[in-house]
């Protein structure tokens, strides 16, 4: 849907899925960030759903958390 660019970083946001072999559909919106150096990729950040990769990929409803985190970020 929409690609940016600005200095060394690129931005694209993008949707894409289809039908899994479970019948169920997957339609997922993605965000990634690159980083360009010397003209190649040096650092890449993706973003998308991973509940909805749980739920249609690997049928997991993720009824209940696995753990709680106390305060998620928090290094170390």
């Amino acid at each position: 849907h929409i690609v940016a660019a600005e200095g060394n970083r690129v931005v694209g946001l993008m949707k894409g899925g289809g039908v899994t072999l479970s019948g169920e559909h997957y339609d997922q919106t993605y965000c990634e960030i690159f980083t360009i150096e010397s003209g190649k990729i040096v650092e890449m950040h993706n973003f998308f759903d991973t509940v909805l990769v749980e739920k249609c990929l690997f049928d997991n409803q993720l009824d209940e958390p696995e753990a709680t985190i106390d305060n998620p970020f928090q290094v170390g």
